[in-house]
């Protein structure tokens, strides 16, 4: 892949590759609990911002770079770089502000950030652009919930599993918080978007 990249480095699919492989080398060793293992699996991680950002810096086609660019944003945001992966989706937005993608990056970046009414206002933009986007539902579920609103956060955690039951992280986020509200003695808000056998599934 690195020698793809010599050849052309203006390929944004080997720069794509390069970064998927150290990740997938990441998730590999953060499988194990070995401390050594686990500084490898950062290590990898490095590597795959590393090649993302060569990527952004030198690929030209716009569609691929945007693309780089967006999963920069992604692996930035999980390392907890808000600002950093902010910068990036408003240089996307700033070119095509009907770019749903970015939107959602923006949103999550905000809420990582703190922001929580401003990314609830972009979140929506972006579920807009994307009605049922179960990613950004799942986001508007945290930030209602991280506001008070638990009722609403139900709901667009349901509506999240509803658009994609693979999506362990609404399922989670779905369990947690209705077992919170049983335990400060609330009533559990109406599971609308759910038949009773989805929702015994998610809670068991």
């Amino acid at each position: 892949l690195r020698r793809a990249i010599a050849m052309n480095y203006r390929a944004p699919e080997a720069y794509m590759a390069l970064a998927q492989t150290n990740l997938r080398l990441a998730e590999q060793k953060a499988a194990s609990k070995n401390t050594k293992t686990a500084r490898t699996a950062e290590a990898y991680r490095n590597q795959a911002l590393a090649a993302l950002r060569r990527g952004v810096a030198n690929v030209s086609d716009p569609s691929g770079k945007r693309d780089l660019a967006l999963k920069l944003a992604s692996l930035l945001l999980e390392k907890g770089r808000s600002a950093e992966a902010m910068q990036l989706v408003q240089e996307i937005l700033s070119e095509n502000p009907l770019d749903g993608k970015a939107a959602y990056l923006k949103g999550k970046a905000q809420f990582y950030a703190g922001d929580y009414a401003a990314a609830r206002a972009t979140l929506e933009v972006a579920l807009a652009l994307n009605p049922n986007d179960p990613e950004v539902l799942c986001e508007l579920g945290h930030v209602a919930k991280e506001e008070g609103r638990d009722a609403v956060a139900v709901d667009f955690y349901q509506r999240a599993y509803k658009a994609d039951p693979l999506n362990e992280e609404a399922a989670v986020a779905y369990r947690n918080l209705l077992t919170q509200l049983q335990i400060v003695g609330q009533k559990p808000p109406e599971y609308l978007y759910l038949s009773d056998d989805e929702h015994d599934y998610l809670v068991q």
